[in-house]
């Protein structure tokens, strides 16, 4: 196939010289690689001038494996020796998963010195040349940063290396998975007083529960243009601002804390008229948040106009852990959604426990109605007393999911 464009095997792990040899077959119209890579510390990565022969056009190469170590040294190796590729390793973009990235012309003449679109830094490590990164690396445009959860050396000045990532010039999108109580507030500025007017595409993750971030409302105010937002936080400064967000589109928020004080807060974040995705994690600490949601979908010119998905989990592992209170607020928001909302734009409604098990899908396994997944029913109903459960059983709720999954 010697004009082979895209390329993705992905349901079983190759040898990396496998993916080499094949796509050297293809090498003057191949741009686009996904795979998942079978490495291991036996692997010997190539070298720059075979990178470079067999993967000469490359724009977009996707891998995974299970050596992190070796991940993050091909995807170096890659990004220093591919001058044409956009894309490697994944997405700083939370929200991105490169189909929608355009697949140019294989003969196009590269830039110098390299036209990577996606950089992946780990906050961890000593940036050699970090006063450089911005002419090694000047289209970037999606930039992801990320620190270990517990891994922390001395000899790293994380606070200089941030400054060093503050020259790029086209930089849209954000990706920040940090776990330093002590620096974590100080980056996000740093990042805001540079980029906030080009952001398009925020993805916060605060690791540590110790970390008491930013309110989310100081996020809309420092960053107006948001058309994406994930903001993971355990513990968050309270306020009662209310600054306009008009281009919101996609919203995936962790909603344990961001209640304790303010009731409209979810209410607040659901208005933009733009928003078409919205995804709740976590159980809120104020229930009357969502019900202030539900009255204000019900209005005349209710929130949520736009919507085309709502997925809800309430990241929980076992039924010990659903608080019932918060259960049928969620079940009384898809029962609103579903009448109020389905004849304008929303196509998807899903309802998960956690990120393994659908809620109708445990129902079903536990009442006996179907015969998969009965491993997971069962840890996730143990100890519990079924005919105590009627609160969470409901057969109405789980038809309102069958038909938008059949839909």
């Amino acid at each position: 196939m010697p004009r082979l464009r895209v390329l993705r095997i992905e349901l079983f792990a190759c040898k990396l010289d496998d993916v080499l040899n094949l796509s050297y077959c293809c090498r003057s119209s191949l741009v686009f690689v996904s795979v998942n890579l079978d490495l291991d510390d036996s692997v010997q990565l190539p070298n720059a001038l075979e990178l470079q022969e067999k993967l000469a056009n490359l724009r977009i190469f996707l891998f995974h494996s299970e050596s992190k170590a070796l991940v993050e040294l091909l995807s170096m190796h890659c990004a220093r020796n591919l001058p044409k590729l956009q894309v490697v390793k994944e997405f700083a973009s939370h929200f991105c998963n490169g189909e929608g990235l355009p697949l140019p012309d294989p003969e196009e003449r590269s830039p110098a010195p390299s036209n990577l679109l996606h950089l992946t830094i780990d906050l961890d490590t000593i940036l050699f040349e970090a006063e450089e990164i911005h002419l090694r690396f000047p289209h970037v445009t999606h930039l992801k940063m990320f620190q270990n959860d517990e891994f922390f050396p001395e000899d790293v000045d994380l606070l200089k290396t941030i400054d060093c990532l503050l020259n790029f010039s086209m930089v849209e999108h954000l990706d920040l998975r940090l776990s330093r109580p002590s620096t974590f507030n100080q980056i996000l500025e740093k990042l805001f007083g540079r980029y906030k007017y080009r952001l398009k595409t925020l993805s916060v993750v605060s690791v540590s529960p110790t970390i008491k971030t930013c309110s989310i409302s100081h996020i809309f105010q420092q960053c107006p243009h948001l058309e994406k937002l994930n903001f993971v936080s355990y513990e968050m400064e309270v306020d009662w601002l209310q600054p306009p967000i008009n281009h919101l589109t996609e919203l995936e928020l962790l909603v344990t804390d961001i209640s304790k004080a303010r009731s409209d807060l979810l209410s607040f974040v659901l208005r933009p008229p733009t928003l078409e995705r919205v995804k709740l994690i976590g159980q809120t600490e104020n229930v009357q948040d969502v019900e202030n949601v539900v009255r204000s979908i019900r209005n005349v010119d209710g929130i949520l106009r736009n919507l085309k998905s709502l997925v809800i989990d309430m990241d929980c592992a076992s039924i010990g852990q659903v608080k019932k209170e918060n259960f049928k607020s969620y079940v009384e928001l898809i029962y609103c959604a579903e009448k109020w909302l389905k004849d304008a734009n929303l196509e998807n409604i899903q309802f998960f426990m956690n990120k393994l098990d659908e809620y109708s899908t445990l129902v079903r396994c536990h009442t006996g109605s179907c015969n998969g997944r009965k491993i997971r029913s069962a840890n996730f109903f143990f100890d519990a007393d079924r005919d105590r459960l009627n609160w969470f059983i409901d057969t109405d709720l789980i038809l309102i999911l069958d038909r938008f999954l059949i839909d």
